[in-house]
């Protein structure tokens, strides 16, 4: 018989975070069946009296009693209500909760097979608290099998006689002990269900009257599926040039089921294999291995589904990763490493996949937490720690130890309380032997350690930080010669005093700032942390909210502009997460993961050079890997499937994308065509310092006054070179301009600048904007290099603003000329707007002082015929060289 007083203990305090955590262990989602009748293998529908059932309460259903669930809190049968029919289960409040849980284990599972609850909740004037089912597996001497248990969704909320409503329960797959299933209904106050901190002054509040109904209880069996991958123990990351096998494990079996289907999806959701796996047999447990050939590199997401009477029962999901190759290095690196990886979990069940991806991806860094409670493992867990640790140093990882206070706080886990500071806040001989272990396991392996994990506002806001560092440092200091201690920050807080002192601050760059505004944060961050040394710690946008195209292309950005900075490490989150099947935890990637390897190969030893202008929509970023430079390319503008440019790379003659996919580059005449999109490209190589000579090459200043006289601009041309080079520029201007001279020759010694000048007059009525100069190079140095590039100009007033905009008032067009004087002169100017088939319309701004700003409007009758049109709007100064024209669209 089973013993009533095995799940009394089943309280669900923390229910709603451990619902968010047992749920996610889950490798799929199954979706609702739709007629399987064959597959009830038990429905409660508490229509009891034709069983001769006189009491008040259903068969085999027993109160729930503990804190907070009295006895006169009860439940009872409802002949007047009922979700198909009356009667229903009612469960009454009474100020208090209450819950009832069926006693009996005749809920026998099968083997290999799912099982999902369906259950119908009624909320009875619930305004606080909440009504939810929960289910669970009893082993064969009716004990619960605690990893098993999962809750149903809440209802209530409302405090209204709200409609029926359903709530369901995927249970997980079975253990070895599973044995029959348990089941538990619950009407309970926020004291219960509510597991989040407390707001300040919080007053709890609870309902008095009130309950639910539960009715229609239904238990269904379906067939057992499982996805995984013959690369599971790496993470399903599949290494270049090897075939991916997915491997479909089927069980529970039944006639009706004929539809298994495979399919495989791309990074953008195309289907590039599917499969119906139509020899499983009924009622046997088979493995099926599909091999994938052919499939280039990228991240894919597999589907195992199983359709019954027309409808998906179960649906398993996997991402899985094919490895592509970065560009060969040109030459061994030689440069310091500065790329590494945060590890949030330390925990023995992630210790083999986590070495064998750090070491696939090539991590040379690595921030690793240790709680306090790690030395209360028994001496087996700590040899097995220390061997995971010795085997990540044999790799050659420099290693961080993050200490945090508990593994709740690793983990950021909302309900962690405090943080290490509450720890070292306490007296010394309370936290010393731990540190004293600590460093005696770890001295050797360890280069740093870190107070707190990044991203702790528990430790950032704590006021205790500054005694906390001081009295670490000093018991630090009696076990290692010479500690190297860092502490997290963010660029979120502000800068706090200097006096808070560490060898290194780790800045948390939150995915709030934007990807182009990360190099300033952190530079600005570099000057008031000095003379400790900055680490940058990446966040990234979260997978579950953001096409996964533009989450790999705005973390990939973030990456590029934070080495850009002067940080001497950067830090990213780990590309994967870990899932719990039936007690057997694996790893599986995130999208990011095959860019992890692409950028940390190319870019972890390389040195930033700038960036490097090739057409007005293409952002380039140029990096050197001794000697030879590797562009990075994006363009924001275009769609994901890319956009056609015809660009002059320098010599680089391959491209490389986040996924390892290489693309050969055709040069004809210096210039090669590509597609790009807002996802960035690698081109290798090129010449570093050709780079560096066209990076340099410009105009200074790159305003060119927009008057209607020539103008001198100074042309710099700057040898980065440790040989001298000489070679000649020839500058090709736009219609209608004039350029004097058009061409010249340099000859430049090891790092010498020449500034030659250039007079420059635009064509006349050119509108205002960016323009660009086209320069033909011919250098001669070990060979003759000869290359075109575009030397970038703005047309524009350097001492006035000017800006103009549209109304509409009625059928009247009204275009407004905004204008500002800054320069210390008295102006006049004539503003006139031209529109197509009317009249030009002239407006005088006679004598405006310098600061003082006017605005002239232009009024177009009948509106609606100018819709589309671009009107021309024009300034010219009287008695004087100023000149501005633009143009601007009617809606």
């Amino acid at each position: 018989m089973l013993r009533a007083a095995s799940i009394f203990w089943m309280i669900p305090l923390g229910m709603s975070t451990g619902l968010i955590c047992l749920a996610a262990d889950l490798p799929g989602r199954d979706t609702a069946p739709v007629d399987e009748v064959d597959r009830i293998i038990k429905h409660f529908d508490f229509d009891e009296r034709k069983l001769g059932n006189l009491e008040e309460i259903p068969m085999h259903w027993q109160r729930y009693q503990a804190d907070g669930f009295p006895e006169f809190s009860a439940g009872k049968f409802d002949d007047q209500q009922g979700y198909t029919g009356a009667p229903s289960f009612y469960l009454s409040l009474d100020g208090r909760s209450c819950a009832y849980y069926y006693d009996r284990a005749d809920i026998v599972v099968e083997p290999d097979s799912n099982y999902r609850i369906v259950a119908r909740i009624r909320p009875d004037k619930l305004f606080h608290a909440r009504a939810y089912l929960s289910a669970y597996y009893l082993d064969a001497a009716g004990n619960v099998l605690a990893n098993t248990i999962r809750f149903s969704e809440m209802v209530g909320g409302s405090g209204q006689d709200d409609a029926w409503q359903e709530v369901t329960i995927q249970l997980p797959n079975q253990t070895d002990t599973s044995y029959a299933i348990g089941l538990k209904v619950w009407v309970v106050q926020p004291s219960i269900w509510w597991s989040g901190p407390r707001p300040y002054k919080h007053i709890e509040q609870k309902d008095i009257y009130g309950g639910a109904w539960f009715d229609d209880l239904i238990i269904y069996r379906l067939p057992r599926i499982e996805l995984t991958s013959s690369a599971a123990d790496r993470g399903h990351l599949f290494r270049a040039g090897e075939s991916p096998v997915l491997l479909a494990h089927v069980g529970g079996m039944d006639q009706h089921d004929r539809d298994v289907r495979l399919r495989v999806h791309d990074v953008i959701g195309r289907v590039v294999f599917e499969q119906s796996l139509a020899d499983i047999q009924s009622d046997d447990r088979h493995s099926q291995q599909v091999s994938l050939s052919n499939l280039p590199p990228g991240y894919y997401h597999a589907r195992l589904t199983v359709d019954i009477h027309d409808g998906t029962v179960i649906d398993r999901r996997l991402g899985f990763v094919c490895q592509g190759s970065p560009p060969p290095p040109p030459l061994a690196k030689t440069s310091p490493q500065r790329l590494g990886l945060m590890i949030r979990s330390n925990t023995p069940r992630n210790w083999p996949v986590l070495q064998e991806l750090v070491e696939i991806l090539q991590i040379h860094h690595l921030k690793l937490p240790i709680s306090s409670n790690h030395f209360e493992q028994d001496e087996a867990h700590l040899r097995a720690q220390d061997q995971f640790i010795q085997n990540l140093a044999d790799q050659g990882v420099q290693m961080t130890g993050v200490l945090v206070k508990s593994d709740a706080e690793t983990a950021l886990d909302s309900t962690a309380s405090g943080s290490v500071i509450d720890l070292l806040s306490l007296s010394t001989e309370i936290w010393q032997p731990f540190l004293a272990q600590m460093i005696t396991r770890y001295e050797s392996r360890f280069r740093y350690w870190q107070l707190g994990f990044d991203g702790h506002d528990a430790v950032i806001n704590d006021s205790r930080l500054k005694s906390s560092l001081q009295n670490f440092r000093q018991e630090i200091g009696k076990l290692v010669a010479t500690p190297l201690i860092a502490y997290p920050w963010s660029v979120q807080h502000d800068q706090p005093d200097k006096e808070l002192t560490a060898d290194t601050v780790s800045v948390t760059v939150p995915v709030t700032v934007a990807p182009t505004e990360i190099v300033n944060y952190l530079n600005d961050a570099a000057q008031h942390f000095q003379p400790a040394q900055l680490w940058a710690v990446l966040e990234t946008l979260p997978a579950d909210q953001f096409r996964q195209l533009p989450m790999l292309a705005d973390t990939a950005k973030r990456l590029i502009y934070a080495l850009q900075s002067k940080a001497e490490i950067v830090f990213l989150p780990e590309p994967w997460r870990f899932r719990n099947n039936a007690g057997q935890v694996y790893a599986e990637p995130d999208n990011e993961l095959s860019a992890y390897q692409i950028l940390i190969s190319c870019l972890d030893q390389a040195r930033y050079l700038g960036s490097l202008t090739l057409h007005p929509d293409v952002q380039c970023e140029a990096f050197d890997v001794n000697g030879q430079a590797l562009l990075i390319l994006w363009a924001d503008g275009a769609p994901l499937n890319g956009e056609e440019f015809t660009l002059e790379l320098g010599g680089a003659t391959q491209l490389t994308d986040l996924w390892g996919q290489h693309q050969s580059l055709t040069i004809e005449q210096g210039f090669s065509k590509m597609r790009l999109s807002p996802l960035p490209v690698i081109a290798s190589y090129a010449p570093s310092w050709l780079i560096d000579f066209r990076r340099h090459l410009r105009f200074d200043p790159e305003l060119l006054p927009s008057e209607s006289v020539s103008h001198e601009q100074t042309l710099v041309i700057k040898n980065p070179r440790m040989d001298p080079i000489s070679g000649t520029i020839k500058l090709r201007a736009p219609v209608g301009w004039q350029i004097r001279p058009s061409q010249l020759s340099f000859a430049l010694q090891p790092g010498a600048e020449d500034r030659p000048l250039i007079r420059i007059q635009s064509a006349a009525r050119e509108p205002a904007g960016a323009k660009q100069i086209e320069a033909q190079v011919t250098i001669d140095a070990e060979q003759l290099i000869t290359f075109e590039t575009m030397l970038p100009l703005q047309l524009d007033l350097a001492d006035i603003d000017v800006a103009a905009d549209l109304l509409l008032e009625g059928d009247l067009l009204v275009v407004r000329h905004h204008i500002t004087n800054h320069s210390p002169e008295t102006l006049t100017f004539r503003s006139f707007a031209d529109a197509p088939g009317r009249r030009r319309q002239n407006l005088y701004i006679i004598d405006l002082q310098p600061g003082q700003s006017v605005v002239k409007s232009h009024v177009f009758p009948e509106a609606h015929s100018l819709s589309g049109q671009l009107i021309r709007l024009g300034l010219k100064q009287k008695k004087g060289p100023r000149v501005h024209e633009a143009s601007i669209t009617v809606p």
